[in-house]
């Protein structure tokens, strides 16, 4: 089975594609997702192994369901989780 994760710009812009898709076999922690998107698109890095929930926070926000994910929580195969930038407001 696969997680499909959609990407928002300017994410998308990074990897060249709106949908990644990843095969696992297992439920898999979301910073491990990001790690294996970033293996596969480098230019991804930069955004994706900041290692803490508060150093990414500013950079993007990942969803589940509008549910928003934590780099600890676990996503289960045939998941499609969204990364989008933070929203801002003034």
């Amino acid at each position: 089975m696969s997680v499909r994760v959609r990407l928002a710009f300017p994410y998308r812009k990074l990897v060249g594609k709106e949908e990644v898709e990843l095969d696992l076999n297992s439920p898999t922690k979301v910073k491990d997702i990001l790690k294996m998107v970033s293996e596969r698109y480098p230019g991804f890095r930069d955004y994706a192994e900041k290692g803490t929930d508060e150093k990414i926070a500013p950079l993007m926000v990942i969803l589940l369901h509008d549910r928003v994910l934590r780099l600890d929580d676990s996503v289960e195969a045939g998941e499609t989780i969204q990364i989008m930038p933070p929203i801002a407001g003034g």
